[in-house]
């Protein structure tokens, strides 16, 4: 009897598990000239079954934040809704997606006020080399 409820339990956590969140922190130097200046930013990257998305959590939550404004205020029924647009937090302005199972990879970045979504057709090229190598 134990055994069929711990079987039904891991059933139970195996099909409401569809989508799986991982936190990277991303470390990147913006300008080449000046290598100390190492900025960090957590990132998020979200699985399902139709492909994966790379992104910003601090412009996710401010995303968020400023729709549940935006709700708000639409539910308060003024007639005005003010949709300021404040600075940008974070510094990673794109996002990255994969759809599955063609592997279609797109970036979603914009330039001034100008949206664009590019297309990475090119596969990586790897090198495996071996665990242990001699520099002379």
């Amino acid at each position: 009897m134990k055994n069929n409820i711990l079987l039904f339990l891991l059933l139970s956590v195996c099909a409401n598990a569809q989508i799986n969140r991982f936190f990277y922190e991303y470390k990147f130097i913006p300008d080449s000239n000046d290598k100390t200046d190492v900025k960090k930013e957590m990132m998020l990257l979200d699985i399902d079954k139709n492909g994966s998305n790379y992104y910003s959590r601090d412009k996710f939550v401010a995303d968020s934040t400023s729709m549940a404004d935006v709700q708000k205020q639409i539910k308060g029924g003024s007639g005005n809704i003010n949709i300021s647009r404040r600075e940008s937090p974070g510094q990673v302005n794109y996002k990255v997606t994969k759809s599955y199972p063609d592997f279609k990879t797109y970036l979603f970045t914009r330039v001034s006020m100008d949206q664009y979504k590019v297309r990475e057709d090119q596969k990586p090229e790897w090198k495996i080399l071996p665990d242990k190598t001699k520099n002379w």
